[in-house]
């Protein structure tokens, strides 16, 4: 019966000569906590971003005043920027350090929902032949990419 069986994770589709069954994409909690995630990463990166400028301006206007001679006191300007910037430095340092691995669980946990669609699927089906095929497609699939 179902000779040409391809699935495609990414378009969560299964496809075959009979059967063109797209699983729709939801609104789901995983997706909403990613946008989420998305935005928070966004938000930290513009701050720090933002504030490595601030703290590089604040060096040069020690500089230029006591260039100009406005004030006799260069430490505290070139201090205070320098431990603006080694701080936002250290705050994009390890945000990228944890959102790569955050990035790593949300696939997998993206990979997971996908899987129980497919088995959901395959489970709600009347045709045992095409459930034995997709099962056998999905665990092949499964023993490639590992």
């Amino acid at each position: 019966m179902a000779s040409n069986i391809k699935i495609n994770s990414n378009d969560n589709e299964i496809k075959d000569n009979d059967y063109n069954i797209a699983i729709q994409s939801s609104p789901t909690l995983l997706s909403e906590y990613h946008e989420d995630a998305i935005r928070q990463s966004n938000l930290i990166v513009k701050n720090a971003i933002f504030m490595i400028w601030v703290g590089i301006l604040l060096i040069i206007g020690s500089f230029v005043t006591y260039a100009t001679g406005v004030t006799k006191d260069l430490v505290v300007g070139t201090i205070s920027g320098s431990f603006i910037d080694i701080f936002s430095g250290t705050i994009l340092y390890l945000f990228n350090k944890t959102d790569k691995d955050k990035q790593n669980y949300f696939n997998n946990l993206v990979k997971m929902e996908n899987d129980r669609k497919f088995m959901d699927l395959i489970r709600d089906s009347k045709d045992e032949e095409f459930k034995k095929e997709i099962l056998t497609k999905i665990i092949d699939n499964d023993n490639k990419n590992q």
